[in-house]
């Protein structure tokens, strides 16, 4: 029997009911996120939300890594760059590297009058290319995916990354090598579009002459680029192919002077960087870099076991398989293949596998994340979105604040330590010897500052035999009370 006036109680009712209320405030929420992505579909916009992630960076890096002690590779970038450019070459000859980057930098201290103490604004010269690096990932997502929202994403992925960050307030090359790896994807597209134009093949090369002048694993990257030209050569159009072994026999023959001047310094056998054969371990510690920056052992534990590296071969074999075009296949070969060889290479002939020589895979492995992150539908991409930037975000937090980040080096602190204590009837001795770079931007005490095993700043060559030094150390015996600092 029904009362008048009362519908029976229904669950089908009850259902429509509650599916109005969850999914109405879904729709507003949407309809919130689909208002803010026309917001940022407005170039005007873009262009606002570029400026500020400019000057996250700029702001973060000056306040925060600013001001952190001289690094070893640093100080010897300020060491070197001090002095005449043929000296420069020289130095540079016995390194492992290509000498564009600390011309470029002697230029930077001539034109402002700045000294090796001027650590912060000689910084900024390598902060200015990752800053340019910011605008120019956007254009090169812009012409892969043709939305200004996953270009702004991919802008941002840039802005806080903790890995980029790190080497943007570093003295090196790194930084100027990502910029360079970013345009060499921008033109070499840009080239396949019109394989013809003259002008589209010139800026290829000449980005390509700088990138081989600025780290010898800019190589990998044209090595990929070649690659990909022969698997879809078909995608080229006439003499494509051609125009691009034209590119190469012409930077062959720009590096040559280089390596002539190398080899006739006598310099070659003395350019081979101390390390060690790489593991599997370091491979999967370079991909964590890529993304989450340089973390304490304890943190980094953390990451391993919560980003397991079939995650990452997931979302490039995703990748692979959802292109409708060979783009992507392009970035998942130029994310790949420098490691491939960089790890041969490493357990083959000699040891060159460093996750900071590999930044040149940043870019193709940020283009592939982006790609899937906007592969996924509704809610869950907005989330694995959200995600990834707080994720990297709080990456870079823990790589600034947290004392055991392991590529910290603060010789300041140790050199204001012996200047408060160390006295004239002292001997301070630092090992290895190369720390004597670093130190003597800040060590101001009146004890003798040596190095074991004893090497002359001045001195190109190998480090000479332990025995020198005792020798040495044998004929200060008449000192009495004396205390030998030693920085391992």
């Amino acid at each position: 029997m029904t009362t008048k006036g009362k519908k029976p109680y229904s669950p089908i009712t009850f259902t429509e009911s509650f599916k109005n209320r969850f999914f109405g405030k879904y729709s507003k929420i949407q309809d919130s996120l689909n208002s803010f992505t026309s917001w940022l579909n407005t170039d005007n916009h873009i262009k606002l939300l570029l400026l500020l992630l400019i000057i996250f960076q700029i702001y973060f890096s000056v306040t925060y890594l600013g001001n952190q002690s001289l690094r070893l590779d640093e100080s010897q970038s300020l060491y070197v760059s001090g002095k005449e450019t043929i000296r420069i070459l020289n130095i540079i000859a016995e390194d492992v590297h290509v000498p564009l980057y600390l011309i470029l930098l002697r230029g930077w201290q001539s034109i402002f009058q700045l000294t090796p103490l001027d650590v912060v604004q000689n910084r900024v010269f390598s902060l200015i290319f990752q800053v340019i690096s910011i605008p120019a990932f956007y254009q090169l997502c812009k012409s892969i995916f043709k939305k200004k929202e996953m270009a702004i994403f991919g802008s941002t992925l840039i802005a806080i990354s903790p890995m980029l960050f790190w080497y943007a307030n570093e003295l090196r090359m790194y930084s100027l090598l990502l910029l360079i790896t970013i345009m060499s994807h921008i033109t070499f597209f840009k080239f396949k579009a019109n394989t013809s134009n003259i002008g589209a093949w010139f800026r290829y090369t000449f980005v390509a002459l700088v990138g081989i002048y600025t780290h010898y694993f800019f190589n990998l990257v044209l090595l990929s680029q070649f690659i990909f030209a022969l698997i879809y050569k078909n995608k080229f159009k006439a003499k494509g192919i051609a125009r691009l072994i034209q590119s190469y026999f012409l930077l062959g023959i720009a590096l040559s002077p280089w390596l002539f001047f190398v080899i006739s310094q006598g310099s070659a056998s003395n350019t081979k960087p101390l390390l060690s054969a790489p593991t599997s371990i370091d491979v999967f510690n370079t991909l964590t870099n890529i993304f989450f920056g340089f973390q304490s052992d304890s943190i980094n534990t953390i990451i391993v076991s919560a980003w397991p590296i079939i995650t990452i071969i997931g979302i490039l074999l995703i990748n692979f398989k959802r292109a409708a075009n060979s783009t992507i296949r392009y970035y998942i070969i130029s994310a790949l293949l420098p490691i491939l060889m960089a790890f041969i290479v490493s357990v083959l002939y000699r040891p060159v596998f460093l996750s900071r020589y590999l930044i040149i895979v940043v870019p193709s492995f940020y283009v592939l994340l982006i790609s899937f992150a906007y592969s996924l539908k509704g809610w869950l991409g907005y989330f694995f979105r959200v995600f990834i930037i707080l994720f990297m975000g709080i990456g870079l937090l823990l790589q600034t604040f947290n004392p055991a980040t392991p590529v910290k080096e603060n010789y300041k602190e140790v050199s204001q330590y012996l200047n408060k204590n160390a006295t004239s009837s002292d001997i301070v001795s630092l090992s290895a010897p190369f720390t004597i770079y670093p130190v003597q931007y800040y060590y101001q005490s009146q004890a003798d500052l040596v190095t074991i095993p004893e090497w002359e700043l001045e001195t190109i060559g190998t480090i000479p035999p332990l025995k020198k030094v005792f020798l040495k150390i044998k004929s200060l015996n008449f000192l009495t009370n004396t205390i030998i600092f030693t920085l391992f």
